[in-house]
């Protein structure tokens, strides 16, 4: 393996030098005659050079820099190369869906057959004697693993590739989702790890990522070894906290490293300057009954009576307020959370993506509730975070954006309706850019507004723009309105009000 320069060819002693060389940009991945289905980036093309070479390795790539197209592209490889017959993807229930587009979309038409394991176990078990066998892929949830370990074993051999997306979520070795999954993994050879972010707020949490990848080659085999290694104990009365000792940051992340690739945004430059994902989030059980029977109840009015479309829009109002996690149902009576903050399931995927990027943060919701809920659950987190919205005053709201741009605070929730003109959220730090809208209004303005908020002259890197969106609900309404640029209104003359609440 070469590259050509001025003074002529440079040969690399073995495929790592030549791996590391692609990696930090000192040569070009040697492509030739490996033909993608969809083009790639240039890190993403770096990325699969990378990981089809290597068994076990871990992509840590920004949110948003397309982890999951390299991981298809390198799964084709290794099935038109008869490495693999089928990949087990583990990963949380928030991105299954994403899983199955991302795959329809970039992976080569003859290895596109799915067996998607989500529901209820018996449902589950059902679908994966029907298509298991015949599947290249096969996709399931972190607790889906766990509860048909079992089933999946016989699945699970030399000739799988095991993905473990988002491994944030195996980060505790003594949960008995980690466990299963390093099961399942004792017979595979291939295995991946994706993140943004490999390192949480606690260093000892790449332990367990790492032997579930390379069975202890980065991090050793034990992890009480690990962490008398790395860590001292400090005595804290009721209990021990354990601090990394001088310089075992740096070396973790450099044995990290040489197992791993890590592109941030700042360092793709052929990306688009708009990145835009989706994140389906699941209703708590509590959260779903209450939307069913007011979305029947609401169907039932329309079909008993003749209802004006603005007292459906009104309805519709409460159905918004149920998938951003509260009830109220007039403007008389206080608000009332359907789940304790700690519960909400989009609260607990922001959480998540906290977790997976080190970019500041911009969070735009709706409700004045949602806001002053979601503000005081991250601050009882420990994420540092301020709010802007109808009551707070303007000169709050300038200290609190300032705040943000600096770094003095990580995150800022605003309302879409409030903060959405007239204000500048550029970081002056060297920091990205994550927007996530838990929740939307049904005004393609106010959304254009918002988006650009993040979006202006000065703007170093993209910036990743992320929906929650509950699937079934009318928050995929609303996300359909705002890509056709249509109205609420014209939606409730134009559809059924069962599509409607059902966002169909």
């Amino acid at each position: 393996m070469s590259k050509i320069g001025s003074a002529g060819p440079v040969e690399y002693g073995n495929f790592m030098e030549y791996l590391l060389a692609v990696r930090d940009r000192g040569i070009a991945p040697s492509l030739k005659g490996y033909q993608f289905y969809t083009k790639p980036y240039d890190h993403q093309a770096r990325s699969f050079e990378w990981a089809r070479m290597l068994p076990t390795c871990g992509l840590l790539l920004d949110m948003g820099l397309g982890k999951t197209k390299v991981t298809i592209d390198c799964a084709c490889y290794r099935f038109e190369t008869l490495r693999i017959r089928r990949v087990l993807v583990v990963c949380p229930l928030s991105v299954v869906n994403s899983w199955v587009e991302e795959i329809n979309t970039h992976c080569k038409p003859a290895y596109r057959s799915m067996c998607v394991l989500v529901g209820p176990k018996n449902k589950r078990i059902a679908e994966l004697k029907k298509s298991g066998n015949s599947a290249y892929w096969i996709i399931t949830n972190d607790d889906g693993a766990k509860t048909l370990e079992t089933q999946l074993k016989s699945y699970t051999k030399e000739d799988c590739e095991i993905v473990k997306d988002e491994s944030i979520t195996i980060k505790n070795k003594d949960t008995q989702r980690y466990k299963a999954l390093e099961r399942l993994s004792r017979k595979t050879r291939y295995r991946k790890i994706l993140s943004g972010a490999i390192v949480s707020n606690n260093l000892q949490d790449v332990w367990s990522q790492f032997f579930f990848l390379d069975r202890g080659e980065t991090l050793g085999e034990n992890f009480w070894a690990f962490r008398n290694r790395y860590f001292h104990q400090i005595n804290m009365g009721s209990f021990n906290l354990w601090q990394p000792k001088r310089g075992a940051e740096a070396e973790i992340k450099s044995r990290i490293y040489r197992t791993c690739i890590r592109y941030t945004k700042a360092q793709c430059l052929d990306l688009p300057e708009k990145i835009f994902l989706l994140r389906s989030i699941a209703m708590a059980p509590n959260q779903a009954k209450a939307y069913k029977e007011m979305a029947d109840n609401l169907v039932a009015e329309v079909k008993n009576e003749i209802t004006s479309a603005s007292v459906i829009i009104t309805k519709l109002l409460r159905l918004s307020q149920i998938t951003a996690g509260f009830i109220q149902p007039d403007e008389s009576v206080r608000p009332m959370s359907i789940n304790e903050p700690k519960r909400d399931p989009k609260n607990n995927e922001i959480l998540s993506i906290l977790q997976q990027t080190d970019d500041q943060l911009v969070i735009w919701c709706r409700f004045q509730h949602e806001i002053r809920t979601l503000t005081r659950f991250l601050n009882d987190n420990d994420y540092k975070t301020e709010c802007i919205y109808g009551l707070v005053k303007q000169a709050d709201r300038a200290q609190h954006i300032n705040d943000w741009r600096d770094g003095g605070i990580r995150i800022l929730v605003c309302q879409v309706g409030t903060a959405g003109m007239g204000i500048t959220l550029l970081p002056r730090i060297e920091r990205g850019i994550t927007v996530i809208y838990r929740s939307n209004d049904y005004s393609l303005n106010n959304r254009l507004q918002s988006q650009d908020r993040t979006h202006r002259i000065g703007l170093k890197t993209p910036v990743t723009y992320l929906d929650l969106v509950c699937p079934g609900t009318i928050d995929e309404t609303i996300m359909k309105i705002l890509t056709s640029k249509k109205s609420l209104a014209d939606a409730v003359t134009e559809r059924s009000i069962e599509d409607i609440v059902k966002g169909q």
